[in-house]
């Protein structure tokens, strides 16, 4: 997939549901949920415009076995 086209979805993906801590378990469902795995350019991109830590995406992706990596 084109990394352009991969930001402007997941760019959609935080106007729908936010930029705060709270909404990271939401991003991680809908992106999987787009992509059917958690891309790791999705995740860095999300890092990236959001108040979300990296440390924060890989502790609840890695804590639930319903989030794949691949």
């Amino acid at each position: 997939m084109d990394p352009m086209t991969m930001r402007q979805e997941v760019d959609e993906i935080i106007r729908q549901y936010g930029r705060g801590r709270k909404a990271l378990l939401p991003l991680l469902q809908a992106v999987q949920r787009r992509y059917r795995y958690l891309p790791p350019d999705a995740l860095r991109h999300i890092c990236e415009t959001t108040e979300i830590t990296e440390a924060d995406v890989d502790g609840v992706a890695s804590f639930f076995p319903m989030f794949r990596d691949t």
